[in-house]
């Protein structure tokens, strides 16, 4: 291997990113730099491949595969079916509370650039490239950055399976957002309330019926406001029993 062609680079590079975006969300403090002394690369070189400036050599290419277990047959194999390509491509756009986060940014902020957005959301520069990138590969970010509704996206993914784990994905990387946020942002700025209490099965359904009208009462709220939109907030309604009812594995 000489010299990988576009598409084999390609996909080394979504490897690498992806990585890089797993350990980040462990960690939101790794660094470039600390991956770079995993993978065995300079962190400018590693920078500039990951940005698709530089080509991946052999010797470049062996250090990635053996920091990060690849294998150059996995990566080469083309995928056996289109559908299920787009199905994981969505299903990773799903899967993140970031994709959502960029696009309602940029929809109030339109010459908002990479780096603004990296500060907004305490995201790395190439977190917000690889998906910016994605947004625009999937049409729900155009080249002139016109975003589109990335939510009703979910009913385009045939596969149940893809969608149902991608929205579980989803609720977790929001909740560890949640999580941060309790000691990073001033009480003034979010609002943490829980409940614990009995509750009947009946009563339980009502509840959830009233959560639902409340959540499409404060979107109708929000997109009929003629204020300008200067921030982006989560907004999360859980409920879920603290007892063993409804354990999947019941």
């Amino acid at each position: 291997m000489k010299e990988t062609n576009a598409v084999i680079q390609k996909k080394i590079i979504n490897k690498l990113v992806a990585e890089f975006e797993k350990r980040r969300e462990h960690n939101p403090q790794y660094s470039l730099r600390s991956f770079s002394r995993t993978i065995g690369i300079n962190d400018s070189t590693l920078s500039q491949i990951m940005r698709g400036k530089r080509k991946i050599t052999d010797k470049t290419f062996n250090h990635i595969a053996a920091a990060l277990n690849l294998d150059i047959e996995q990566i080469t194999k083309i995928n056996e079916l289109k559908i299920k390509y787009l199905d994981t491509k969505k299903a990773k756009a799903l899967s993140h509370w970031k994709y959502d986060a960029i696009l309602e940014y940029i929809e109030a902020h339109p010459t908002a650039d990479i780096n603004t957005l990296s500060q907004a959301f305490n995201l790395h520069t190439l977190e917000v490239q690889s998906a910016i990138s994605l947004l625009q590969e999937l049409g729900f970010l155009s080249y002139d950055t016109v975003p589109k509704n990335l939510l009703g996206a979910s009913s385009t993914i045939s596969d149940p399976k893809v969608k149902c784990l991608a929205g579980q994905q989803y609720q977790k990387s929001l909740l560890e957002k949640s999580k941060q946020s309790i000691d990073k942002i001033s009480k003034e700025n979010r609002d943490h309330t829980s409940i614990i209490i009995g509750i009947s099965d009946e009563d339980l359904k009502e509840v959830r019926q009233i959560i639902a009208e409340a959540r499409k009462k404060i979107m109708k709220t929000i997109n009929n406001s003629e204020s300008k939109k200067s921030n982006v907030y989560a907004m999360q309604f859980s409920v879920f029993p603290l007892n063993n009812k409804g354990d999947k594995n019941e």
